[in-house]
């Protein structure tokens, strides 16, 4: 596998086309007044390499907690991440990106699915992912799919899915699933066989 090293970020190149993405797995500071740093949603980067070794997908993370940026909410023209999305996605010809992370604890659900709103093939591909899901060890977790509006921020998902034309979701992931070795290889599974069968 091919890693390029980058200010602030990874990219591991994987075999196939499809790509993986993973922003906050470290501190990392949200656009706010404060400037405050964000716990990292731990494990989220473990995660997304298990899948990627299990599919092949690229895959792009964090490696910087002092970015003066928010890889998952700020605009290409100030987002190295965003830049370096871009390339890999022209280059491999990247049908479907997904953007892991992790979710906190104030929410009364255990995943949520988020996909940019008006982009139909995205829409798609976030039910038949909580399908893939719903059909091991999580079977009975509660998924939430909700759509996304361009208000004041770009998340990764909208930035793919509006400016390059490629369908992507947002999964984030309760603490305990990713703190539980069995539901956990469970959920990478599930994710990995939703890849490859697109």
């Amino acid at each position: 596998m091919e890693t390029s090293i980058s200010s602030g970020y990874t990219l591991d190149i994987g075999k196939t086309n499809l790509l993986l993405s993973a922003p906050h797995c470290i501190e990392h500071k949200r656009p706010n007044f404060t400037g405050a740093l964000r716990p990292a949603e731990e494990s989220t980067k473990e995660i997304s390499e298990e899948i990627c070794s299990l599919t092949g997908a690229s895959l792009i993370y964090a490696t910087d907690s002092n970015l003066s940026y928010d890889p998952n909410y700020m605009l290409i023209s100030d987002n190295p991440y965003k830049q370096a999305m871009k390339k890999i996605v022209r280059k491999k010809k990247v049908p479907y990106v997904l953007d892991i992370h992790g979710l906190s604890d104030k929410h009364n659900y255990d995943i949520a699915i988020f996909y940019p709103d008006r982009f139909f093939k995205s829409k798609k591909y976030a039910f038949s992912l909580a399908k893939a899901v719903l059909s091991g060890k999580l079977k009975d977790a509660l998924i939430q799919i909700f759509p996304q509006s361009n208000l004041d921020r770009e998340t990764i998902s909208q930035f793919c899915a509006g400016e390059l034309n490629t369908p992507a979701n947002q999964i984030e992931i309760a603490k305990y699933i990713r703190q539980d070795d069995l539901l956990c290889q469970d959920l990478i599974k599930s994710i990995s066989s939703f890849l490859l069968n697109l």
